[in-house]
This record gives structure tokens, C-alpha cells and sequence, in this order.
């Protein structure tokens, strides 16, 4: 120090101020090279509903960087400290995160000005890695620069779970004649929570044959095509009882909604369980994961079996109620839940107007062998002669095709035949058999295979019918019937 002193002194005065003035110079110079900007706000990105399965929207987020008065050739550079952490509470239980080179940045513009492509500018991927941004900013060189990025998330084919993800980014300017000067900054690439599934089409299942009603039941399934961020659970129910339309006259059955039965069919197979008023859970439909890129498709199957469709829809008609299917986030206590989603399903079961009569002997014989049967008459029980089907009210008439029983050119009145009951049946009633139908069966019920036992007899006050005939067989045919022909 006295060494300068003394240098000082031995010069002419205007060298002495020339001197002072240069050392000041040489301390401002100083201080704008060492000069560190403060961390800058938040830049933040999102995802939701809206961009999930498309290009999320890029993000225009402003920068200020400390400028270099001298500097030339200057460059910017960016690396993040690390990849993204998440700050959810709980964590996400997805094992992949979003990654920082999901994260494309762009500058376009500096102090309010587009920036000119040929100064270097180009977009950069973002890594732990510092990447140059940009070389030769010189529009930074009058001081302090604004600078507007543009960020971008390339998600791709990428599954993203819902939470709020973390990093911090370090841009550095540097030139030839200025000394890094670091600026920080956070990033936070939020995926929002959410369910969104497509409304579901109607469904119907169609009840036409009995043996749907014997053996084979009845089916349908829906897919749901769903967006979503969270694990989710699928509750199901349904409107009870079913609402009923059919022919005039006909009483509601008021069948129960716990006929139908529902399973999860995809992703994963469950079993099948019946719906009630009430939301239930659906069997492995609890946590189920987040789709392969966010999107997936949910199929659940509708069953009724054999037993439920006898017990419930032998009526025939229209069946109609709704289905109720809830979308609820699975994670334990999140901080920021998904909303749950509810949709509805209109379903109706139409029961087609069936009938069906079997005769199970085909063949009847009224054998006269022995004096008794001409003195006390003839009767003949078919145990089971009649299985009827029908899937509303019925009669059944009975009638003979001809007037006599012929054998060749011999013939008997067919009125000689009496068809009823046998002993303990009520439901049939006694008629002396002609070629007009005459009632037997009157006002049953819709039924499945439902047996009917009868009594062919020729009683003694009818034999003198039979007496002076000629030995042999007299046969007719005779028809059993729904309605009178």
C-alpha cells in the first residue's frame, strides 16, 4: 500500500485524478460481474381431464436474468437438480413418475422481443445435465433481460398418477467477459386428480326361448371406456323392484333387482354377486390401478340364471330399471381426493310371449277285455299327460278331430269319452269329448313345465255305445290347445 501511495504522489495532478477515475471504473466493473439474481416464482404445469389423452397445452412462464454489459456471445444453459419428487400426500402408489425429460423448454422472447432463430435458440430437453439454450443473446446486453420460455410436456403413451411433482431448475448466463451468474427456479408439473368415464349405452337382454329359462339363463355385458389419474373402486347397484309393463289386466309381479346379477369382467375377473338397492362393492373391483396411458375400458358382465328368470320373469312383458355404477378415488385419506363419479344405465328385460304343450303318451288305450268293463265301464290314468309352458295366463281346450272313433267302416261316438281329473286334481275339469274345444284348464298362471295327470274314461252309462260292435281298434285323434280353434 505505501508502495502505490508513493506512486500516486510522484505524478503530475491531472494524472492523479486520471488515476482514481480509473480505479473506480475497476470496481463497478467488479460488481456487476460477481452480480446473482434471486430465485424467480414458480413455473407450473398441469394435467387434467381436459389434456390427458391429448397434447397438454404449453406454458408461457417469464424469467429475469442478470445481464452482462460487456459480455459477447452470451448463452443461457438450464439442468433440473433432480427428477421430479412428489410433495402428495399419500404417495402415489404408481411406480412411474413423470420424468424431467418429459419436459421440453423453449425461449421465445427477450424483453418483450420474439427472439431470432438464428441467434442460436433452440429447444432443449430438460436433464440433470446443464443444455444450452440459446447462444449470442446479445439484446441482453443493455442490462437486466426478461426472458419468456415456453415449456412443454411431451407425455406421450405415459401413465400419469395424481400428485403434485417437483423440481428445481438452475439456468445460467455466462459470455466471454461475464462470470456465470446462476438463477433458480422451481418447477411443479401437477396431474390432477380424476375419474371420467363415458356415460353407458342401454342395455337389453332378450328372453325368447324356454330353454333360457331351463338351461342357459340369459347374459350382457358393457364396456365403459374411462380416463383416470387414481387407483379407483367400482360400486354397482340398482333401482328395485323393476318396473313392469305388459297386457292389460296382467298384475305386476314386482320382481326384485337382486334377480340380476353383476361381475367385473375386465381388467380383471371377478365373481358374480346379486345388485341390491344399495351401492356395493364389486368383486376385484376395489384399487383397481390406473389405466395403461391413462385410458382404459371396463367390462362388467349382467346374468340371469335359469332359476331367477322362473322365479322372476315368467311373466311375459317389459322389465325396466336403471343400473347405478359409482367411480370412487381408492387412495386412503388423499390430500386432494378425486370427486366421485356416478353414471346410470337404463336396462330392460323383455320376456317374449311364449307357449308350449307337450303331450308325453301320445297313445292312448281304453281296453275293453272282460265282462266287468262293459257292466262298470272304463278309466284310464296318464300320470303327467300334459307338461304346459306359457309365460302368461292360459286355458286349454280339448277337442276330438271327427265325430266317431273309426275302425274301417265301423265307428263309435266320440262322445262316449269322458277326459277330467284324476283322483285329488282340481285344476283339470271333466268334459264328454266332441269336435268342439271345450275347456279343460281355465285361468292358470305363467309356468315351466308344469304337469297335468288325466283321466280318459268311457263310464257305464256309456258302454251301450260300444255293444254289437265289432271286435277291433276305433281310434281318433284328439288336439289339446291354448285357445279354442
Amino acid at each position: 500500500m505505501s508502495k502505490l501511495i508513493h506512486f500516486i504522489r510522484a505524478v503530475k495532478p491531472n494524472n492523479f485524478i486520471w488515476a482514481s477515475g480509473l480505479l473506480v471504473m475497476s470496481f463497478t466493473l467488479c460488481l456487476i460481474i460477481t452480480q446473482k439474481a434471486a430465485a424467480q416464482g414458480p413455473v407450473n404445469l398441469q394435467i387434467d381431464a381436459s389434456n390427458i389423452l391429448n397434447p397438454p397445452p404449453v406454458t408461457i412462464s417469464s424469467l429475469t436474468l442478470p445481464g452482462c454489459l460487456l459480455s459477447v456471445a452470451a448463452n443461457l444453459s438450464v439442468n433440473a437438480t433432480d427428477q421430479f419428487n412428489t410433495t402428495t400426500t399419500p404417495p402415489p402408489e404408481s411406480p412411474e413418475k413423470p420424468l424431467i425429460g418429459d419436459i421440453t423448454m423453449l425461449i421465445k422472447k427477450v424483453n418483450g422481443n420474439t427472439v431470432d432463430l438464428s441467434l442460436g435458440v433452440v429447444p432443449v430437453t430438460l436433464s440433470t445435465q446443464p443444455q444450452p439454450m440459446s447462444q449470442s443473446l446479445l439484446s441482453l446486453l443493455k442490462g437486466q433481460g426478461l426472458v419468456d420460455i415456453q415449456y412443454t410436456i411431451n407425455k406421450g403413451s405415459k401413465t400419469y398418477t395424481a400428485g403434485v411433482y417437483t423440481t428445481t431448475l438452475n439456468f445460467v448466463l455466462s459470455g466471454l467477459l461475464c462470470t456465470p451468474a446462476p438463477v433458480t427456479n422451481t418447477l411443479n408439473l401437477r396431474v390432477l386428480p380424476f375419474i371420467n368415464p363415458v356415460a353407458p349405452q342401454p342395455l337389453t337382454i332378450q328372453i325368447n326361448s324356454f330353454d333360457q329359462f331351463r338351461s342357459s339363463g340369459a347374459a350382457v355385458s358393457q364396456s365403459i371406456t374411462h380416463t383416470r389419474t387414481v387407483p379407483m373402486t367400482l360400486q354397482l347397484k340398482g333401482s328395485d323392484p323393476f318396473t313392469f309393463t305388459g297386457s292389460a289386466g296382467i298384475v305386476n309381479p314386482s320382481t326384485s333387482i337382486q334377480k340380476l346379477q353383476a361381475r367385473l369382467n375386465m381388467p380383471v375377473m371377478g365373481t358374480y354377486q346379486s345388485l341390491g338397492p344399495g351401492y356395493q362393492n364389486l368383486s376385484g373391483a376395489i384399487n383397481l390401478a390406473e389405466p395403461s396411458g391413462n385410458q382404459g375400458s371396463l367390462k362388467i358382465d349382467y346374468n340371469l340364471t335359469p332359476a331367477a328368470l322362473v322365479s322372476g320373469f315368467m311373466q311375459a312383458g317389459t322389465y325396466s330399471s336403471s343400473i347405478y355404477t359409482q367411480y370412487s378415488d381408492a387412495r386412503s385419506t388423499p390430500s386432494n381426493p378425486a370427486a366421485t363419479v356416478n353414471t346410470l344405465t337404463p336396462l330392460t328385460i323383455q320376456i317374449a310371449d311364449l307357449q308350449e304343450i307337450k303331450i308325453n303318451q301320445s297313445a292312448i288305450n281304453i281296453n275293453f277285455n272282460q265282462l266287468s268293463d262293459y257292466q262298470n265301464g272304463v278309466s284310464v290314468d296318464i300320470p303327467n299327460h300334459l307338461t304346459v309352458s306359457k309365460t302368461n295366463p292360459f286355458d286349454i281346450y280339448v277337442k276330438a278331430q271327427s265325430n266317431t272313433l273309426n275302425n274301417g267302416q265301423n265307428a263309435i261316438p266320440v262322445n262316449c269319452i269322458e277326459i277330467g281329473p284324476v283322483a285329488g286334481q282340481s285344476t283339470i275339469q271333466k268334459v264328454t269329448l266332441s269336435t268342439t274345444a271345450q275347456k279343460i284348464i281355465s285361468g292358470e298362471a305363467p309356468c315351466l313345465d308344469k304337469s297335468y295327470s288325466v283321466r280318459y274314461s268311457i263310464p257305464s252309462e256309456k258302454v251301450p255305445s260300444l255293444i254289437g260292435k265289432p271286435p277291433g281298434t276305433y281310434t281318433t285323434t284328439i288336439t289339446y290347445s291354448f285357445t279354442a280353434p
